[in-house]
């Protein structure tokens, strides 16, 4: 592709004499006029490196040269092909070991926080392989329900959108946690806790373009229980 200017707009010119509308995470608008097709892609392509191009090849190499004026012949093999690979789609879960030495001693302790969005963090692990992560956010707490090996929906605070929630041991002392959003925005937030005697700190990352800011960022929290 080619980047233009003109008009103080920007848009990008593509093969096949076309140009698309592009957006974050592949959010595409592709329009070629002497094919006569417009192309629209909605998908969250951040953490899988280039699936972008993928997109792109699909269209120059399957789906243009299929292109005919007359209807395409029944293929009932492709098909089912298709419909074996979409009943099977699932969301990733987080990878990593289901319990850790210190997570007993971690599980409901209550740690103090400052400059983030909450001033308290409580995570709670139980014997079912679920948990919850506790913030305290304008004078109330917000909990978010994870699964340890599998996802667990809930909605994420603040936002009030739907997720589908996993988490894991990443190591003895660290913990990970992430939000798929599955709503309005369709992008992810990230908790990584590393724990360390009576503190952890925790970095949040989230992939959402213009919104979700309060959960960016790092940040430390010190036990309640030690002041």
């Amino acid at each position: 592709m080619e980047e233009s200017q003109g008009y103080g707009y920007q848009f990008w010119m593509t093969q096949h004499h076309g140009f698309t509308c592009y957006g974050m995470g592949g959010q595409y608008a592709i329009f070629l006029p002497e094919s006569d097709l417009i192309v629209i892609t909605t998908a969250d392509t951040q953490e899988q490196k280039g699936s972008n191009q993928f997109l792109f090849q699909s269209l120059y190499e399957t789906i243009l040269p299929a292109l005919s004026d007359e209807p395409l012949p029944e293929n009932r093999h492709a098909q089912t092909l298709l419909l074996n690979q979409t009943s099977n789609l699932s969301l990733p879960i987080v990878k990593g070991n289901a319990s850790s030495p210190i997570a007993a001693s971690i599980s409901g302790r209550v740690f103090s926080v400052t400059n983030a969005v909450f001033d308290q963090c409580q995570i709670i692990f139980c014997l079912d392989h679920t948990g919850t992560l506790r913030l305290h956010i304008r004078e109330d707490w917000q909990t978010i329900s994870f699964g340890i090996g599998k996802l667990a929906t809930t909605q994420f605070p603040i936002y009030h959108q739907h997720c589908a929630v996993s988490g894991a041991w990443t190591s003895d002392s660290s913990f990970y946690i992430k939000c798929q959003l599955l709503d309005e925005c369709i992008s992810s937030v990230h908790f990584y806790f590393s724990f360390s005697d009576q503190q952890f700190s925790l970095m949040m990352k989230k992939t959402v373009e213009d919104s979700f800011v309060e959960f960016q960022g790092f940040f430390i929290g010190i036990d309640s229980s030690t002041f």
